[in-house]
Parts: structure tokens; C-alpha cells; sequence
């Protein structure tokens, strides 16, 4: 009998036993405070407890065994199970302190003390969506602001916020970039951001004045953060094809219908040549995106470099783009009291574009004329005696050549944009401080379109000669080359100081006074 009541007591203590013991703890933040909510779990005893309203929790667990800890806002630790009472500190994650604050005109603000109409947007959210302008980052996450987009490599989005608009100042918004105002962020990759603020309201805008009239988005890049040296690279490729084809008739339907409509017999019925002209002018579209970023922080010094490029064949024959970003954060704490920022960016775009009228051309265009005839020479829409397209006949319609258009546009963008900043800051006594800010932009661009117009002729008149072109143009140029210059210089110096200081714990009074 005492066998079996000890078997029996065996069979009931095992399970316990192989399922480990109660292995308790605390977890605390930074400052010591208890975590509530935080979750604790043991991979290999498939356990798992719920820190209580101090932080305290038990867990049934091996001694030894790793205890994964994690909770939102920190950063997830794993730690090595003891028996005697833990106490486990987890960190604030890199990104807590931005989503707890917005950035507003020359400081930030606690979300929950923010009463105008301020959207915040963080890198998490922009980076789900992989673009290549920074604008088309925000599309669909920001009410009441409108996004009007074009597929065409290296067009700048148009943003509309709750429909403003003035008369002379059009309807874009102004950009700050890390305390720079500029006209438009398209020499920004998307990586580098840390946080878009879309400022709505009047109380919000009144600080830039009217510039700042059709809203304000305020965009601030990454700096450098943890305690080591971190590398973070990405690359993604894609395609782009037409979404929906129009589908056209063939040369059979074309001459039936044109025989028909005219009441003659002008086409043959059998057609030799049946051109797809959307078909000649397009291509499956490809864009890849490269990134590399390094960023770190010490006692005094952070910093952040990244380098990006993007390349794109667009759909369209010979529309390509191409563009490399470079950027430099670094933040160094001279002294207690002083701290110098600097912030410098480079990015070197260059374009070839091709003239959207080439797909006007392509639909209107004949798909009984061929691209080239078989000497060679561009086809046009001429036909003979038989019926078909030739380079002797009578001319059926007066629309160009598509393929001919594309090969003979021959055009080349290049811009460099240039963006830096110096900015200090001095704490003259507890919640006085003095901020000094410095930022230049430089913007190049150059344009060379070579013209053909010998070539062009020819292409649209076979059968004629250089010599007929001189005859018949003694006023023109056999070729035209020009080029296009912009270039401009911008720099923005403001100094300003701010006071902050709270009183009896809840109220937060906050005072700026300076100049621009």
C-alpha cells in the first residue's frame, strides 16, 4: 500500500518537477520604475507570464533556461533564468522619444500637450511603402492631405494640404528640412528619414508667415544612436509594365474600315505589314533602389552617413533616370551646455527624357505603315497604286513616325543639389537655451537637347537628298544644339532662445523669441 501512495505521489510531482520551478523577478525601466504589461517567455519550457501592475512577475521555468522579455516601446532582452529574485531593466527603443514628441516651427512639442492640427508620420510607416520621391512617402497616411502622383522617372509629385491654395503662391507647401526651408524634396531618399510633421492650422502655420500659406511639412532625417556601430543595407528591384493596353484594330481591320469609310478601294484587303506601334515604342519598365547607411553614437559624438542610389528604365524607349544621394548627420556635445549639429546632403540626378507625344503618335498612327522600309528608311504613311505603304504614293495622314520620334530626340538633364547646416545650441541656465542655426542650398541644373532637323526632314520625306533640304530650308539649320542653365543659392540664419519650465508637475509653460 505504501508503495503505491508513494508511486502515486511520484506521478503527481514529476510533471511539476520536469516543468522546472517559480522563477520570479522584477522589470523596471531605465529609471527603476516598474514595466507593467511587459511579457515574459521560456522558449523551452513553453511558458510564459504577464508582468503585474508593479512590474513584478513569476514564471514557471528551468534554472538556466533563457527568459525572452519584451514589451512595446522597449527593446526586447534575453536574459539567463535564475533562483534567486531577478530584476530586469529593459531600454527605450531608439524611436520612442520621436513618437512621444512632433516636431513644430523651432522646437518640439509632447504629443499629448499638442492642440493644433499636426499629423506626424515615422520612418516605420514611410518605409512600408518603397518610392523614390520623399512626397509619395506620406500618400494615403495623412488626412487631409493629397498626394498627385505620375510614373514619370523623376517627376515631383504634386501635395495639396485640405485643399489650400493661394494666387501668386500656387498650392505647394513650404519644406523645411531639418531647419532648412526648400522648394522641394526630391534629392531626399526616403532611408534617411526619420519622421514627417505636416503642420495644417493657422496656429500651427503663423510662425512662417505667409510662406508658409498652403500648409508646412516638416521633415527630419536619422541621426546616429546606440552605443555601437550599426550597418543597415537594402536593396529592392522591380517592373513596371502598362496597367491596361488598348486594344487596336490590325491592318486587315485598319484597310476594311478606312476602304469602307471613304467608299473606296484605296487599301488592299491582304496588307504585308501589320505594326503594333505601342509595341515598338515600349518596353517592360525596371527600377532598382541601393542603400547603405552607418550610424553610431559615443558619450559625445554621433553620427550617421548613408549613400543610396536609383536607377530606372522606364517603360518608354530610351526614358531613363538615375539618381545617388549622399548625406552626413553628426552631433558633437562639445560641453555640458553646448552641443554643434551639423547636417550635409549631395545628390546628383541625371535624366534622359523622351517626348510623352510619342504615345499619341503610337495610337493614331496606321498599323499598315512599317518602321522602317526595307532600305532602311523610316516608314511614313504614304500608299502606292497597290494598296500598301511605300515611300512613293500619296499621304493617307499627316501623323509622324513614333519610333522615328523617340530615336531622333536626343536630350540630357543633369542637376546637383547641395544642402548643409550648422546649428548650436547653449544652455545659458536650467530651461534658458540660445539656438544659432546656419543652412545653404545650392541647386545646378543644365539641359542639352541636340536637334537633327536635316535628319528629321529627310526621315519624314523619303527619297529626298541633303541637297533638297538646303534647297528647300536655305534659312534653317542643318542641326540645332541648345542648352538650358538654372542655378540658384539659398541660406537661412536664425537665432532664437527658448524657456521652458514646469510647474507643480502639470504645467508646462514653453516661450520662444528670436529672429530669421
Amino acid at each position: 500500500m505504501k508503495n503505491f501512495i508513494f508511486s502515486f505521489l511520484a506521478l503527481l510531482l514529476l510533471p511539476a518537477y520536469m516543468s522546472g520551478q517559480a522563477i520570479k523577478g522584477k522589470i523596471v525601466d531605465s529609471s527603476g520604475m516598474g514595466i507593467p504589461g511587459a511579457i515574459i517567455s521560456a522558449a523551452n519550457s513553453k511558458a510564459s507570464a504577464d508582468a503585474d501592475f508593479d512590474g513584478n512577475f513569476t514564471i514557471n521555468a528551468k534554472e538556466g533556461e533563457t527568459l525572452k522579455v519584451s514589451m512595446l516601446g522597449f527593446e526586447a532582452v534575453s536574459v539567463t533564468a535564475t533562483t534567486a529574485p531577478m530584476t530586469i531593466t529593459l531600454r527605450e527603443a531608439g524611436d520612442t522619444v520621436l513618437k512621444d514628441v512632433v516636431v513644430i516651427g523651432y522646437g518640439t512639442r509632447k504629443k499629448i500637450d499638442n492642440t493644433s492640427a499636426i499629423t506626424s508620420i515615422k520612418a516605420e510607416e514611410i518605409t512600408k511603402t518603397k518610392v523614390l520621391n520623399a512626397s509619395q512617402a506620406i500618400q494615403g497616411k495623412a488626412a487631409g492631405v493629397q498626394v498627385i502622383s505620375s510614373d514619370l522617372p523623376g517627376s515631383t509629385p504634386s501635395v495639396v494640404i485640405r485643399g489650400l491654395g493661394t494666387a501668386l503662391g500656387g498650392r505647394s507647401p513650404l519644406y523645411i528640412v531639418d531647419g532648412m526651408p526648400t522648394e522641394n524634396i526630391n534629392n531626399i531618399n526616403t532611408n534617411d528619414i526619420t519622421s514627417y510633421e505636416i503642420l495644417k492650422d493657422a496656429s500651427s502655420l503663423a510662425i512662417y508667415g505667409t510662406r508658409a500659406a498652403n500648409g508646412v511639412i516638416i521633415i527630419t532625417t536619422k541621426k546616429g544612436k546606440g552605443d555601437k556601430v550599426s550597418v543597415e543595407i537594402e536593396s529592392f528591384a522591380g517592373f513596371r509594365t502598362p496597367l491596361k493596353k488598348v486594344k487596336m484594330a490590325d491592318s486587315n481591320q485598319y484597310a476594311a474600315y478606312t476602304n469602307a469609310a471613304l467608299g473606296t478601294n484605296t487599301f488592299a484587303a491582304n496588307q504585308p505589314i501589320n505594326t503594333n506601334w505601342l509595341d515598338e515604342i515600349t518596353r517592360t519598365g525596371s527600377y532598382t533602389q541601393n542603400n547603405i547607411s552607418i550610424s553610431g553614437a559615443s558619450e559625445n559624438i554621433k553620427y550617421f552617413f548613408s549613400v543610396g542610389n536609383y536607377e530606372e528604365q522606364a517603360i518608354l524607349n530610351g526614358l531613363n533616370y538615375g539618381r545617388t544621394t549622399f548625406r552626413n548627420n553628426n552631433e558633437f556635445k562639445i560641453s555640458k551646455k553646448v552641443t554643434l549639429t551639423q547636417n550635409l546632403s549631395f545628390t546628383s540626378a541625371n535624366s534622359a527624357p523622351k517626348p510623352l507625344s510619342a504615345f499619341t503618335n503610337a495610337y493614331k498612327q496606321s498599323p499598315l505603315v512599317p518602321v522602317r522600309f526595307s532600305d532602311g528608311q523610316y516608314g511614313v504613311p504614304r500608299v502606292n497604286a497597290a494598296g500598301v505603304a511605300n515611300q512613293i504614293g500619296s499621304a493617307f495622314n499627316n501623323v509622324g513616325n513614333p519610333v522615328a520620334q523617340l530615336d531622333f530626340y536626343n536630350e540630357q538633364q543633369r542637376s546637383i543639389t547641395l544642402q548643409g547646416g550648422l546649428k548650436l545650441d547653449y544652455e545659458i541656465i536650467k530651461g534658458l537655451k540660445f539656438t544659432s542655426q546656419f543652412n545653404g542650398e545650392y541647386y545646378s541644373w543644365k539641359q542639352y537637347n541636340y536637334e537633327d532637323k536635316q535628319g528629321i526632314w529627310m526621315a519624314a520625306n523619303p527619297n529626298t537628298t541633303a541637297a533638297d533640304y538646303v534647297d528647300s530650308h536655305k534659312a534653317d539649320p542643318v542641326n540645332l544644339l541648345t542648352r538650358g542653365r538654372e542655378q540658384y543659392f539659398n541660406w537661412n540664419l536664425s537665432n532664437y532662445f527658448t524657456y521652458n519650465k514646469v510647474f507643480g508637475g502639470i504645467h508646462d509653460l514653453e516661450l520662444t523669441a528670436g529672429m530669421e
